[in-house]
């Protein structure tokens, strides 16, 4: 079902990479959501009414509310895919972000009132009606959410979409609801325990902490959250791959809505290259990784000094006395000049440490004591030292 939808729907379906075929997805996956929620609130409302329990028409709002995150989604994909303008010259990709976390606040709403309903039941004893209507229609919103959760989770997979995800996510839980339920009104006719409010407000908290955990997923990327390991390995790769670049450093990803990354990095080349063979080379691994990650790149070269006896020797040095102090210390991007021609023992050392994030202690004092110690090692260097944390 999932391949023809895709099949009649959307034009050059298996072409993800185009943000035109990702929003079809996001717009089809959105509509379907919408439309099978609503149905099955309204038969799962009419089921409740008539039999008067308190969980089926708990679980029925749980479906409309299934249903307007839904159409919060479409909404969303479709501001989403809007071009960049002169106002957000980098798109409007997040804004699926927020769309996801309306659809997290609106989950957690409907389990709030979903608890307050089946409490209801509890302390007024509502013994619900068994019904086969009522049955038949539990049984039918079970094999339609079952669909939808695989449908989901392939369109979430195949687009990368957060959002998506979290409705797949959704719709399996309502599975569990529903299948509470279902048990619930069988103990009911059968065996004549009412436990209808009861399972009401387990399902409600079930869904409660979904909804809390989908809007922490949400914020963490809006907030900005460390990328995926495997993206970083994959641009490593292909920029240790160009023929002189021999190390890198300081790779930051910046990531604005799903499949939109923009990303920039330092590259050591060799220090007797011309300025016209290095900018080749980095513009051939720029245009390779747009081709084959679809990320926007600028790569920063910074010459090595490989070969250069001096600066080997005080790059030792300088790795020595860091490890003295903290082995995840790392020093890059290291120059060495001699700025004083009556004075040419005067060493000025200039370079970059990177320090754990977690590090509790102020980059000032991190640079004076990286100071102190090199000073003590060799009085002639003068040290300019930058403090950095880990991006990745």
């Amino acid at each position: 079902m999932t391949q023809l939808l895709r099949k009649i729907f959307i034009k050059n379906k298996d072409n993800i990479t185009d943000p035109k075929v990702r929003k079809a997805h996001g717009t089809l996956s959105s509509l379907v959501s919408a439309v099978s929620n609503l149905l099955l609130a309204l038969l799962k409302l009419a089921a409740g009414a008539l039999s008067g329990s308190v969980s089926i028409s708990a679980d029925g709002l749980n479906n409309l509310s299934d249903s307007m995150s839904g159409a919060v989604l479409l909404v969303g994909f479709g501001f989403s895919g809007k071009k960049a303008d002169t106002g957000h010259p980098l798109g409007h990709g997040r804004v699926e972000y927020l769309s996801g976390l309306a659809v997290s606040f609106l989950i957690v709403l409907m389990g709030f009132e979903l608890f307050k309903t089946s409490l209801v039941g509890i302390f007024e004893d509502i013994s619900p009606e068994f019904s086969w209507l009522s049955f038949g229609v539990l049984c039918f919103s079970l094999a339609v959410k079952l669909w939808l959760w695989a449908f989901n989770r392939r369109v979430a997979r195949l687009i990368d979409s957060k959002a998506l995800l979290a409705g797949a996510t959704d719709s399996l839980l309502d599975c569990i609801s529903t299948l509470a339920v279902l048990c619930g009104a069988a103990l009911a006719y059968f065996a004549k325990i009412n436990l209808d409010g009861y399972i009401g407000c387990g399902v409600a908290i079930l869904i409660v902490c979904v909804g809390l955990r989908s809007a922490s997923e949400t914020i963490s990327s809006l907030l900005g959250k460390a990328p995926d390991r495997e993206i970083a390995e994959k641009l490593e790769s292909i920029i240790l791959s160009g023929e002189i670049v021999s190390k890198i450093h300081d790779l930051i990803i910046h990531e604005y809505g799903p499949g939109r990354l923009y990303a920039s990095v330092h590259a050591e080349v060799p220090a007797n290259m011309s300025i016209l063979e290095v900018h080749d080379c980095i513009d051939r691994l720029e245009m390779r990784i747009k081709s084959e990650l679809n990320v926007d790149i600028t790569i920063h070269p910074d010459p090595d000094h490989g070969k250069d006896q001096e600066y080997n020797m005080i790059f030792d040095l300088v790795q020595t006395v860091l490890r003295g102090i903290n082995t995840q210390y790392l020093c890059h991007d290291l120059h060495v000049t001699h700025p004083d021609a009556e004075n040419p023992s005067l060493i000025k050392v200039v370079f970059d440490v990177v320090v754990p994030s977690g590090d509790m202690k102020h980059s000032k004092d991190i640079a004076n004591e990286i100071k102190e110690r090199l000073c003590a090692e060799n009085c002639n260097i003068v040290p300019l030292i930058k403090i950095e944390t880990k991006y990745m």
